[in-house]
């Protein structure tokens, strides 16, 4: 769902609130939602609750990395009618079997509203169901440049890269007094490493590069081929092979 549309949506929901009566009590109720043990005007992290970092009654951030619902009943009762009115598209969508429109909905009722945990809780779902949704097992073979591992990753969707076994670098030179100085290009991170990188073409020039390490889990912001490597300069005369699982939401 596209988020002119949602907000459009939210607007015509408000304009209609003005012009109705709108009881204290429906908004106490929209309050119950909230998580119990903290007050009238809870607050949460910037994480919206997602994480996993603060749970119902625990502790937070101060109080100024709090969100904090209105207190006007009025204002509050706009909450409700657009939480609910995207609650029940979301529903629509997942029944159609639109998990990103459903996923879009949920991600701007915790916009307005972090606490709303039932909306955390479908959005945690799509998002646990996105990660697994497809497995795929390559070899990444030390003595090789970058390595096309054939999965076509989607940007915003779960992903996960993990790493076994064990390869072998080996670096020859011969060196004066002054030794060798290390190039640049080598200087992010440690050698031998596995790296990533994401490229909509075999060119990986401008692609930017990642530490994936044993394991690496990451939403990409933007969508490609998965490319796998040793963080070498000269990988010719490595030996060894690394087993890697890629698990996520491929595109076909």
């Amino acid at each position: 769902m596209k988020r002119l549309t949602i907000l459009a949506l939210a607007a015509s929901l408000a304009t209609a609130a003005q012009f109705a009566t709108v009881e204290r009590t429906e908004a106490q109720q929209f309050n119950r939602q909230r998580p119990p043990g903290q007050g009238q005007n809870p607050g949460m992290n910037r994480q919206g609750g997602q994480g996993g970092q603060r749970g119902p009654g625990g502790k937070g951030d101060d109080d100024e990395n709090k969100i904090k619902l209105p207190d006007d009943p009025k204002l509050l009762m706009i909450h409700k009618n657009f939480v609910e009115a995207a609650e029940k598209l979301a529903a629509d969508y997942e029944r159609q079997n639109l998990p990103d429109k459903a996923r879009d909905c949920y991600t701007e009722i915790l916009r307005l509203v972090p606490t709303y945990s039932p909306a955390a809780d479908k959005l945690n779902a799509i998002k646990t169901k996105e990660a697994t949704a497809e497995k795929k097992l390559v070899d990444v073979m030390g003595s090789k440049g970058w390595q096309d591992t054939g999965v076509t990753v989607v940007a915003g969707k779960p992903l996960t890269i993990r790493a076994n076994g064990e390869w072998v670098m080996k670096m020859t030179y011969t060196l004066s007094p002054d030794g060798i100085e290390i190039p640049k290009e080598l200087r992010d991170f440690p050698l031998g490493s596995l790296v990533g990188a994401i490229s909509e073409s075999a060119d990986l020039s401008e692609a930017k590069v990642f530490l994936v390490g044993k394991e690496k889990s990451m939403e990409p912001n933007v969508s490609g081929r998965l490319y796998l490597r040793m963080y070498d300069s000269n990988p010719d005369d490595n030996t060894g092979r690394l087993g890697v699982i890629v698990e996520g939401t491929f595109k076909k």
